[in-house]
């Protein structure tokens, strides 16, 4: 329910920002909002309302993500127009951000394969003109590739950060004595933190909190790996693995349990609701369950791929 008014407000926002006398100007571009050091941007309400909306989005057409039309280009849809005002600020780096963002809930929420190459194409394309479309744009990608052609000028914060890294050693400087951030790293709260971080804690520290994001992306696949785990035994009886699905399945629906849902093979037509296909399967209406079309696959659920018009049904507990 939050999801469309949350996106309306950060597009009143980003327009807001762009209205002369109203948005705050700093280093040639329109970012904030605010007075004095009071300021926010609003990007970044756009980045969780992006986020909000994309999961929304596929959760209520779960059953329809085949359907480009009616997932991949509302997605676009919105990213385009959130993009469109970004780059008016100009923000090239938050613009990426936001496309990163759309993509990965379209990953996440198990968009066809093909769908998404096509998206990364178009996307990849679409940021390297940006990137060589304006001439500072271009100095700051070349002095990404070498910042010790000009480290005093447009390679100077490259530089800086490389020198701080350097710095560290293996156990770094100590946590609050590193030097680079009293004005010899520009910026060194945002993006180049990470510097910091490398000079006073050393290899060993930026290791560990490259390895903390490394866990944080590897969690699904682990809840994944521990769902696998609890599959019953091929030997094990359907109707001892349907109790421990904890919810009513009706006994002569071909099934497969893994964890505590149940797959079923089923022609569902993006036409029909998810009650009405909870009906025809024989699970009773009043079940605290929650039916959906699955992109999962596995080894050990049926195969819908072998029987063409056969999608992949789950049936699991319903959220409490």
């Amino acid at each position: 329910r939050l999801a469309l008014p949350l996106l309306g407000v950060a597009t009143a926002l980003l327009v807001l920002v762009l209205v002369p006398g109203v948005g705050v100007r700093v280093d040639g571009a329109t970012r904030w909002l605010g007075m004095g050091s009071l300021r926010f941007q609003p990007t970044e309400i756009a980045k969780l309302a992006l986020l909000v909306f994309c999961a929304d989005l596929m959760t209520r057409r779960a059953h329809e993500l085949d359907d480009w039309r009616r997932v991949v280009l509302p997605v676009v849809a919105v990213l385009g127009l959130l993009s469109l005002l970004v780059l008016m600020q100009p923000d090239l780096d938050s613009t990426i951000m936001l496309s990163l963002i759309a993509f990965t809930a379209l990953v996440v929420g198990g968009v066809r394969f093909r769908h998404l190459v096509t998206l990364a194409t178009v996307g990849l394309s679409a940021g390297a003109v940006l990137a060589v479309s304006a001439s500072y744009r271009r100095a700051r990608v070349f002095a990404f590739l070498d910042p010790w052609s000009d480290p005093s000028n447009t390679g100077y914060q490259i530089s800086q950060s490389l020198i701080a890294l350097g710095s560290g050693g293996w156990t770094g400087v100590g946590l609050g004595a590193g030097r680079a951030k009293w004005l010899f790293l520009p910026n060194a709260h945002t993006d180049f933190i990470f510097a910091v971080i490398g000079e006073e804690l050393g290899l060993v520290g930026a290791l560990l909190v490259a390895s903390l994001f490394g866990v944080f992306a590897q969690e699904p696949v682990f809840e994944s790996q521990a769902a696998s785990a609890q599959a019953p035994p091929s030997g094990q009886s359907t109707t001892a693995a349907r109790s421990s699905t904890h919810f009513p399945l009706p006994p002569s629906m071909p099934s497969q349990i893994w964890g505590r849902q149940a797959f079923f093979c089923w022609p569902w037509s993006s036409r029909q609701s998810a009650a009405a296909v909870q009906s025809q399967i024989g699970v009773p209406t009043q079940a605290p369950v929650s039916v959906h079309l699955s992109s999962l696959v596995h080894s050990s659920l049926p195969s819908s791929q072998a029987l063409p018009g056969l999608k992949l049904v789950a049936v699991q507990p319903a959220a409490r």
